[in-house]
């Protein structure tokens, strides 16, 4: 069997109108744009409307789809956990700027590694753990009568930058698009500044929010989780679980794969180099998804391919 026959080399659709890859998707148009792409319309489309509408329009508009303090005493709104992380400040232009750029420049990278469907997963999942960080603070340092309301995709941003970090530390970014610097430091820059600005409470910056956000990037790291596997697939067509996984499933560490190899294919009881780097990189795709394939790892993958091909029967 070639490595391409086996089932966890395939690529599969996510049953949201992309294929689980970047790039990928069916049909043209919108249909065919990234996830990334998407989510950078639908925030850009959102910010127009929040543009174009008239005053009393506006201020409902924003109203009902940011995420007050003091949600809990709204639990109808429960939708504005996720709805916030769509919104930005219409007085000041820079706060969806920078988000924008921010997520043309990262988050594209993460769906490149994550796909389209566990990738939106990802960005509002940390976008309503960020978002439920911010409301718990608020009411604490309220004395349990906040006021304030969130809004922005900072949160969320905060997650992925996080996650861009760990899986790439050493690579070089510039701050500002000035000052040269890896990864890791910019992380570390970043939840500094969020840290001491949690710590005065000072400004109109939800600064526990990016804290939040960060954490929950962290802890998706730290444990390999895979959000999208607990959700419904409703294409995935009958006897494949259409319902979802059990939360434990996003913990459960999954068995390693191996290139199985026949008595008689093994002249000698030493391991063959080629057959060991074939083992390595189907583990890398095991843990991270065949997009963390370098061009020289697919390279050695086809080939593999080419000879398991030849040795059947």
């Amino acid at each position: 069997m070639g490595i391409y026959d086996r089932d966890y080399e395939r690529s599969y659709d996510t049953g949201s109108g992309w294929r689980d890859s970047y790039g990928g998707g069916r049909g043209g148009g919108f249909a065919s744009w990234t996830a990334n792409s998407k989510l950078l319309a639908v925030i850009a489309g959102v910010y127009v409307a929040q543009v174009l509408l008239n005053r009393p329009l506006q201020g409902q508009f924003s109203d009902y789809l940011s995420l007050p303090a003091d949600v809990w005493r709204e639990p109808w709104r429960v939708y504005s956990l996720a709805t916030y992380a769509l919104l930005h400040s219409t007085q000041n232009v820079f706060h969806v700027l920078f988000n924008g750029l921010a997520l043309f420049f990262f988050g594209r990278i993460i769906e490149m590694r994550l796909g389209g469907r566990e990738y939106l997963t990802f960005f509002f999942a940390a976008a309503i753990f960020a978002g439920l960080t911010w409301c718990v603070v608020e009411n604490i340092t309220s004395g349990g009568n906040p006021r304030g309301i969130l809004l922005g995709a900072s949160g969320g941003i905060a997650g992925i930058l996080v996650l861009f970090a760990l899986w790439y530390p050493h690579v070089q970014v510039y701050l500002m698009g000035i000052l040269p610097v890896p990864a890791w430091v910019m992380a570390i820059l970043f939840l500094a500044q969020d840290i001491m600005g949690a710590v005065k409470q000072s400004g109109d910056v939800a600064y526990t929010a990016h804290l939040g956000g960060a954490f929950f990037g962290f802890v998706y790291f730290r444990y390999g989780m895979r959000l999208s596997d607990s959700l419904p697939r409703w294409n995935n067509g009958p006897g494949k679980g259409g319902v979802g996984k059990s939360f434990k499933s996003l913990l459960k560490r999954k068995p390693n794969l191996r290139v199985h190899r026949n008595d008689d294919d093994d002249d000698s009881a030493t391991s063959d180099p080629a057959e060991d780097r074939v083992d390595e990189i189907l583990r890398k795709i095991q843990a991270h998804g065949q997009a963390s394939l370098t061009r020289e790892e697919q390279r050695i993958l086809e080939q593999a391919s080419r000879r398991y091909k030849q040795r059947r029967p």
